[in-house]
C-alpha cells in the first residue's frame, strides 16, 4: 500500500473499524500523519471512543466534529447550556416516563403528556404535545420514541378480571399503532393490574407483573415468545435476541435466546397456555455471581440497562450524532442481600461487551453452561458493597455508560448535596489517564470486601467521576436522578409542594 496514493489509501481507511485504525496508525509516520489529518477519520475515531455513531444530520463533518467535542467536554465537566424545571401532575398515582429523552406524564387515567428534552449541541428544540382522551382507562405505560410507540397496561376487565390487555398505539397521537398487526395484545393471569415494568427493544415487548411474571412479545406479530414465572423476576434486553434474567436462589445471572428459548430441552411453545417457571428454561449461558456466605440470602433485585438494544434510529429531528445501542453499555444489578434481619445491598456495574463476548464463545444452548463468577466478574464488573437504597423500577439512571445518583449529606436525610456522574466508557477512561483528567478516574481494583460473600470480592472495571453539587433538596420519595442522552433529571418540590423536574440539559 505505500506504492499508493495518500488519497486512496486515507479512502480505504474510512471502511475499517477502530481497533484497525489505530494499528494502522502505528505502521509508520507516512499513515500515521495522513490519518490524523483527515477530518472524516478523526471524527470516525473520536465517535468510537465516546460511544456514539453518526447521524442523520446534513451539516458537514468538521461541524459535526465540532458540536461532537463540544457535547463530551460538556458531559466530562458538567456544564449544561440549559437549566430549567417542568411542572408535573401531582397525583402521586400516576406514572411517569423517560425514555429517548421524552419526559412523559399520566394525567387522568385516560390522557397523557410529552416533552421533549431540548439539546442545544444536537440541535433538538423543547416539544410538548399531549393525547387528552386515549379512550381506555390505563393504569401504566411504556414508550419507544424511536417507533412512535405507545404500549398502555390497561384497568382490570371487571367482566374478565383475569385478563390483562396490553394496547400498542402511536406517541404522536394515540390511534392503532399500523405496525402492529393485533393492537390490543391479551394475557390471562391472576397477578394485579398494576405494578408494571414494560421495556421495549426491537420487535420485543416485555412486561414483568410484580417481579415474579414476565412475558415477551414480538409486538407486531402479537406473537409470545416467552412467559415466565419465578421469584425476584427482573431483567434486561442485550444484542442478537438475548435478555438476560438475574435469578435468585442460583445466585447467577442467566442469558436466554428468544429465537431459540427451550424448556426442559423441547423448544418453547407460543401456544403454551401458562407460563413455564424460570428454573426449567433451558439457557444459552449463565454467568455465576460471588457466592454467598453461609447464612445470607438474595431478598431483592434489579436490574437497570438503558437504551434498549435493537432499538431503531429516529428520522426526526435530524442529529449529527447519537449513542450507540449496540456498544459497550452498562449494565447495574442491585442486590439486596439479607441475613438475621439486616441488609446489604451491593451492586454490579456490568461491561455488556464482556457478557455478548462470551455468548458469541458459548455455542452450547444447555442448562448447564455456567461460568463461576472468577471467571468473568472480576475483570467486567465493579461491585460497589455500599448500602445504598435501590431506587426501584422506574428511575431511568443508567444510559449508555453513564449512570448518575443523588448524593446525601447525612445518611437517612432527604437533603442531597450533589449529583455524582459516573462515566464507565473504557476507552475514555484511558485516554483520561494520559492527561490533566486523571485525578477524576477511579478503579475499582483495590482491596476488596467479604460479606455478604463467601470469599473477598475484588473486581477492576474502571470509570471517571464528577460531582455537581445542588441548591434545592429532591422530591420525597423520588430520590433519584435520571439521565438520558443530552440531560440529568431530577425529581424536586415546587414552591407550592407539588411535583417538579429539574432538567439540565447540555
Amino acid at each position: 500500500m505505500n506504492e499508493l496514493p495518500t488519497e486512496l489509501t486515507v479512502h480505504i481507511f474510512h471502511y475499517i473499524d477502530l481497533r484497525s485504525l489505530v494499528r494502522c496508525r502505528q505502521v509508520c509516520r507516512t499513515w500515521n500523519e495522513a490519518i490524523q489529518c483527515d477530518l472524516g477519520l478523526l471524527y470516525k475515531q473520536e465517535l468510537a471512543v465516546a460511544g456514539l455513531e453518526d447521524g442523520n444530520s446534513e451539516t458537514d463533518v468538521a461541524e459535526r466534529l465540532r458540536l461532537l467535542r463540544k457535547h463530551q467536554e460538556a458531559w466530562d465537566n458538567l456544564e449544561f447550556t440549559d437549566d430549567f424545571v417542568i411542572d408535573m401532575h401531582p397525583h402521586p398515582f400516576l406514572s411517569w416516563e423517560l425514555q429517548g429523552g421524552v419526559l412523559s406524564q399520566q394525567t387522568t387515567m385516560r390522557s397523557i403528556s410529552f416533552r421533549q428534552i431540548p439539546s442545544k449541541v444536537r440541535g433538538i428544540a423543547k416539544k410538548e404535545w399531549s393525547i387528552a382522551d386515549l379512550d381506555i382507562m390505563f393504569v401504566d405505560f411504556g414508550l419507544d420514541p424511536s417507533q412512535d410507540l405507545l404500549v398502555l397496561a390497561e384497568g382490570s376487565d371487571l367482566n374478565n378480571p383475569d385478563a390483562h390487555h396490553i394496547h400498542l398505539r402511536t406517541l404522536t397521537n394515540g390511534v392503532r399503532h399500523p405496525l402492529a398487526s393485533n393492537s390490543v395484545l391479551q394475557y390471562e393471569s391472576k397477578h394485579p393490574h398494576y405494578d408494571h415494568n414494560i421495556r421495549i427493544s426491537g420487535d420485543y415487548l416485555a412486561i414483568c407483573w410484580e417481579d415474579c411474571l414476565l412475558v415477551v412479545w414480538e409486538w407486531k406479530s402479537g406473537e409470545i415468545r416467552l412467559a415466565m414465572t419465578g421469584p425476584l423476576l427482573t431483567f434486561a434486553f442485550l444484542p442478537n435476541n438475548f435478555i438476560l434474567i438475574p435469578r435468585q436462589d442460583e445466585v447467577d445471572i442467566i442469558a436466554i435466546d428468544l429465537t431459540q428459548a427451550a424448556v426442559n430441552g423441547a423448544p418453547y411453545s407460543p401456544e403454551i397456555d401458562t407460563a413455564v417457571s424460570v428454573s426449567d428454561l433451558y439457557y444459552h449461558c449463565a454467568f455465576g455471581l460471588p457466592p454467598l456466605a453461609p447464612g445470607y440470602k438474595i431478598n431483592d433485585l434489579e436490574m437497570r440497562y438503558d437504551p434498549q438494544p435493537s432499538c431503531h434510529p429516529t428520522e426526526s429531528p435530524p442529529v449529527p450524532f447519537r449513542t450507540t445501542h449496540d456498544g459497550d453499555n452498562l449494565i447495574v444489578l442491585y442486590v439486596t442481600i439479607v441475613k438475621d434481619g439486616s441488609s446489604t445491598l451491593p451492586r454490579f456495574f456490568i461491561r455488556t461487551t464482556s457478557i455478548m463476548q462470551r455468548l458469541v464463545a458459548t455455542p452450547a444452548y444447555s442448562k448447564d453452561a455456567k461460568l463461576p463468577w472468577h471467571t468473568w466478574g472480576p475483570s467486567s464488573c465493579w461491585v460497589d458493597p455500599s448500602n445504598r437504597d435501590n431506587p426501584g423500577t422506574w428511575p431511568r439512571n443508567v444510559f449508555g455508560t453513564k449512570y448518575v445518583e443523588l448524593q446525601f449529606k447525612r445518611i437517612g436525610f432527604p437533603e442531597p448535596s450533589a449529583v455524582v456522574f459516573a462515566d464507565f466508557n473504557q476507552l475514555k477512561y484511558r485516554k483520561s489517564m494520559t492527561t490533566s483528567d486523571s485525578e477524576e478516574a477511579c478503579s475499582s481494583d483495590v482491596g476488596g470486601f467479604a460479606p455478604p460473600f463467601r470469599e473477598p470480592v475484588i473486581t477492576s472495571l474502571s470509570w471517571r467521576e464528577k460531582r455537581l453539587s445542588l441548591k434545592r433538596e429532591a422530591m420525597e420519595p423520588h430520590r433519584a436522578a435520571l439521565v438520558c442522552e443530552d440531560a440529568i433529571v431530577i425529581p424536586q418540590p415546587s414552591p407550592d409542594y407539588t411535583i417538579q423536574f429539574r432538567v439540565m440539559s447540555i
